[in-house]
């Protein structure tokens, strides 16, 4: 049976970063330690508060970032790439990455044993997984999810998690309740090959 995990808004913790504020919205395991780098994912959202930042070095994890509220650009190992509002991009921690241009993003870090996806979508949206992890999170407005007979009521930045690690096949539609609401949804799933080769 799938866990369901209801994030509200208002339980989140923010913390500076070197360039604005970051705010965890989930971290699994829920016992890990972001500091510590003990942990397999993390899903946050920050602001960019200054005009020329760097990066905080996530080296051993994978990164997703979508920027929400203007055009960023982020220089890469001396490469210089422009990302548009709402697309993501995908990078390794251990990149040097410096980034132009004052922004809002949302963010996904994560452990090579998990592949991974972070979109922003504008409702309603049905999605059909297996996947073992699947997050909606109400980037703007407020929205009603249903899962099988379950409905839940998700306010703009709370978070529903479902954790479905026996792989049911589970069908999710997102509704908004009023115009131009976005939601970002995140999947992961574990990299059977990354596994093969840890044995």
């Amino acid at each position: 049976m799938a866990k369901i995990i209801l994030r509200k808004h208002n339980s989140y913790v923010g913390k500076s970063w070197l360039g604005g504020k970051t705010t965890e919205v989930y971290l699994y395991p829920e016992e890990g330690d972001y500091q510590q780098r003990n942990f397999e994912f993390r899903f946050s959202y920050a602001t960019i508060e200054i005009e020329k930042s760097t990066f905080s070095n996530l080296n051993g994890f994978k990164r997703i970032l979508i920027p929400t509220k203007d055009d960023i650009i982020l220089i890469n190992n001396f490469q210089s790439f422009k990302i548009k509002k709402n697309q993501p991009y995908y990078f390794n921690g251990s990149d040097q990455v410096k980034s132009l241009g004052v922004s809002e993003d949302l963010n996904l870090i994560y452990h090579p044993k998990w592949q991974a996806e972070l979109t922003i979508s504008n409702l309603p949206e049905k999605l059909k997984f297996n996947n073992e992890i699947v997050g909606v999170f109400a980037l703007k407005g407020n929205f009603k999810v249903s899962l099988s007979n379950h409905q839940f009521q998700l306010g703009e930045k709370d978070c529903l998690i479902i954790q479905n690690f026996d792989h049911q096949k589970l069908q999710l539609k997102v509704d908004n309740k009023e115009l131009n609401g976005q939601a970002a949804i995140f999947c992961l799933k574990r990299d059977d090959s990354f596994e093969s080769e840890g044995n």
